[in-house]
C-alpha cells in the first residue's frame, strides 16, 4: 500500500490508513481518515505561497506569482542542459576544449529554446523532443560531381515534414518539396 502514496500522493498518507485482510482469493480492503490531519490539509487547499524580495509597490500580487512560476521554464531548461543533450563523455585536458565543448552545448540548448518558442508560435502541439524523433530519419546528401556541378538530394522526407518546416517558416534550401 506503501507505494500507492509516493510522489505528488505521498501527502495523502498521513490521512488515510489503508488495510488489507484477509487470506487469498478472500482479501478485503478497509481503510480509516485521520480526520485532523484532513483538516489541515484543507486548510491549505487553493492557497500557493510565494516568498519574494520584490519591494516595489506597483507590483502586483499577480505579477509576482506570474513572474514565479515562469521560473520552471528556465529550470527547465538547465534540466534540459544536464540531461536532454546527449554528449557522450569525452576527456578534454586543455581549457579551449572545454570552453568550446560548454559553448557547443550552450549553443544546443539556446536552439533547442529557439524551436520550442517556433513551434508554439505556429500552433504545432508538439515538443521538440517529438520533433527531433519525427525527423531523424531525413538525411541530405550533397556532392560535387567531376563537372563542378553541385547537386543534393533529401531522403526519407514525407508531406508531413515538408509541411512542418513550411509552417516553422524553415522551408528554405535544398529542403524543398519534391515537384509533383
Amino acid at each position: 500500500m506503501d507505494a500507492f502514496f509516493t510522489g505528488p500522493l505521498r501527502k495523502y498518507r498521513r490521512i488515510y490508513s489503508p488495510r488489507v485482510e484477509g487470506d487469498d482469493g478472500n482479501l478485503a480492503l478497509t481503510w480509516s481518515v485521520d480526520e485532523q490531519a484532513l483538516a489541515r490539509l484543507q486548510a491549505l487547499d487553493g492557497k500557493y505561497v510565494v516568498v519574494s524580495n520584490q519591494m516595489r509597490p506597483a507590483i502586483t500580487a499577480a505579477e509576482i506569482f506570474y513572474t514565479s512560476r515562469k521560473r520552471s521554464r528556465i529550470e527547465t531548461r538547465m534540466r534540459y542542459l544536464k540531461s536532454q543533450l546527449k554528449v557522450r563523455p569525452v576527456l578534454l585536458e586543455s581549457a579551449l576544449r572545454i570552453e568550446g565543448v560548454a559553448f557547443v552545448t550552450n549553443l544546443a540548448l539556446v536552439a533547442y529554446c529557439l524551436l520550442e518558442h517556433m513551434l508554439k508560435k505556429a500552433g504545432i502541439d508538439e515538443s521538440v523532443r517529438e520533433l527531433f524523433l519525427n525527423f531523424e530519419d531525413i538525411a541530405l546528401t550533397k556532392a560535387k560531381l567531376p563537372d563542378g556541378t553541385e547537386v543534393s538530394h533529401v531522403e526519407n522526407a514525407l508531406p508531413f515534414h515538408y509541411r512542418t518546416l513550411q509552417n516553422l517558416g524553415l522551408l528554405v534550401g535544398e529542403y524543398q518539396p519534391p515537384p509533383t
